[in-house]
């Protein structure tokens, strides 16, 4: 996709969020999503490992000084060890 389709993508979400529509989105880049919805649900091998607000993980971020995609990887790595 290149850089005028992928914005007007993200404003197309970002205007169905505002109504209220639900939205089911798979992205190799959180970061850029997080912005456009109002919660994020991270998934692993069909398991959820995460579901949060998009507001609460901006707040994990600046708490822990991270950027998102650092946080979520994170979590993963967490959760496989875990396993």
């Amino acid at each position: 996709v290149d850089i005028l389709q992928r914005q007007l993508i993200l404003e197309y979400l970002e205007n169905l969020c505002k109504r209220g529509i639900t939205q089911i989105i798979t992205s190799h880049y959180p970061g850029e999503l997080v912005d456009h919805v109002d919660q994020v649900m991270l998934m692993d091998q069909g398991v959820v490992q995460l579901f949060e607000t998009s507001q609460k993980l901006l707040e994990m971020c600046e708490t822990q000084r991270v950027t998102l995609d650092k946080l979520l990887y994170s979590i993963l790595q967490y959760q496989g060890e875990k396993i």
